[in-house]
């Protein structure tokens, strides 16, 4: 058995699927996996304690350790092996969601084998961790993972003891803060440019010491200076390592968080991408007000989706107008697709500029068949000269009888059936030219498999033959 865990130091990541390529030139070709676009393939952690161990999965046996896969803390796991900036994959899970979110989600699901005896090496554990890539599919109107058969190892190296960082060369980058006027930093700016260094600092922290919290660790010196007041010159900070932190030590250099005044630019959202739809109707050549209504809605909400993704606060009739939707209406022939773009208005301070093309397409839902299996049929009973030895005119006047009263039942319930292209009746080729039909003769009207329109058999019922 593969052993995932391995007393190794960085181990370079596995994937299957979609993958890098290296050509004879040298050149490589951009790394499809969406897992590895994803996830990094190695990860940092710390556990000093018994308790910290636990959730990791491991145990102290003596001088070495076990670990036990099922006992794996999730929060643990996605706290420390994260998604990238731009990640494809949406969560890491150990188990998988019940019902996706949306069509073409992507989750990855780890898992890890068990191991006993583990050595530490340099007093560290390692371990892999296995990913598996999941993608949302909808089949028959009903959404599901699907296993897209592409995995990848990433290795997690779990140190036993505390090591102090010195954050003396610490290099933290805060994006400069866009506020209404530099000179007049109101207090809502000022409390998102500190949560803005808040966040930086902590992004540069966690590259040195996985485990280092603020307050307990560190502290951001003149963080309190950003308020509400003029700081068009900057603010001056520097991050200082609590007294008695057993990560940290030293002080690092000081850095400045910049004020400058929001772009009065618009942004171009020319390259914006909405992903085709696809709506389910009843009738695609005349959907109704309720179809046209739920596809309009979608529409919309897919568009603000893409524009906020790109600038934030557009406002639909505002900034942009959606040129297409026109067409989705009651009673709207739509069976072929129809063709949208977002077009931003010239009244607009936000965007400029029209969308790429994207379409949305109406499917017709599968028919749904008529169980047939209440129905009951009744024929008239039938006169014959002799019922031991009927005629072929009495017997093709018998069938033709029953045929026609079989048709009129199903017609009064789904219209547009066909003998033997819906539905056989079983027991008809016992009236034949010649035949004893002296007793009642049995009869069941019988869906076929390929029908559209019925499903299942009906109650038998029977036709009696009299003599004159």
């Amino acid at each position: 058995m593969k052993k995932l865990l391995a007393i190794l130091g960085a181990l370079g990541l596995t994937a299957t699927g979609a993958s890098s390529v290296v050509a004879c030139n040298n050149n490589k070709k951009e790394d499809t996996n969406d897992l590895t676009k994803s996830f990094e393939s190695l990860y940092k952690a710390d556990a000093f304690d018994d308790t910290a161990l636990a959730k990791w999965g491991l145990t102290k046996n003596n001088d070495k350790y076990d670990f036990t896969a099922n006992t794996l803390d999730e929060s643990t796991v996605t706290s420390t092996v994260t998604l990238k900036d731009g990640a494809v994959v949406k969560q890491l899970v150990k188990n998988l969601p019940a019902t996706p979110a949306a069509e073409n989600d992507i989750v990855a699901q780890y898992a890890a084998e068990d191991q006993s005896g583990i050595t530490p090496t340099n007093k560290t554990i390692t371990l892999s961790i296995k990913l598996t890539e999941f993608k949302a599919v909808k089949k028959e109107n009903v959404l599901s993972w699907e296993d897209t058969k592409v995995t990848m190892t990433v290795t997690i190296q779990i140190s036993l003891e505390a090591q102090q960082q010195d954050i003396s060369k610490l290099q933290v980058q805060v994006p400069d803060q866009q506020v209404g006027d530099p000179a007049s930093v109101t207090s809502g700016e000022a409390t998102t440019a500190q949560d803005a260094v808040k966040t930086a600092v902590a992004k540069a922290i966690k590259a040195v010491s996985p485990s280092a919290v603020i307050t307990t660790d560190y502290t951001i010196e003149g963080l309190d200076n950003i308020k509400a007041e003029d700081l068009s010159g900057g603010v001056k900070l520097k991050v200082q390592a609590v007294n008695g932190s057993k990560l940290l030590i030293g002080t690092s250099p000081e850095f400045t968080v910049k004020f400058v005044k929001k772009s009065d630019q618009k942004t171009d959202i020319s390259g914006v991408t909405v992903a085709n739809i696809t709506q389910t109707v009843a009738d695609n050549t005349n959907i109704t007000g309720t179809e046209a209504t739920a596809a309009t809605d979608e529409i919309k909400a897919k568009v603000q989706e893409a524009l906020d993704a790109t600038v934030p606060g557009t406002v639909l009739n505002t900034d942009y107008t959606i040129d297409g939707m026109d067409k989705i209406v009651a009673n709207a022939d739509v069976s072929t697709p129809v063709n949208l773009t977002i077009k931003s208005q010239a009244a607009s301070t936000k965007i400029t500029g029209d969308s790429r093309t994207f379409t949305i397409t109406f499917n017709n839902a599968a028919p749904t068949k008529k169980d047939i299996s209440g129905l009951t049929i009744t024929v008239d009973a039938q006169t014959v000269a002799d019922n031991t030895n009927i005629t072929a005119e009495e017997a093709n006047t018998a069938v033709n009888a029953i045929k026609a009263a079989v048709q009129a039942k199903i017609d009064a319930e789904v219209s547009g059936t066909a003998l033997d292209t819906d539905y056989t009746i079983d027991g008809l080729d016992q009236i034949v030219a010649n035949a004893d039909v002296s007793a009642p003769v049995q009869l069941t009207v019988k869906s076929q498999a390929a029908s559209t329109k019925i499903t299942g058999d009906t109650q038998p019922f029977t036709v009696t033959f009299n003599n004159k």
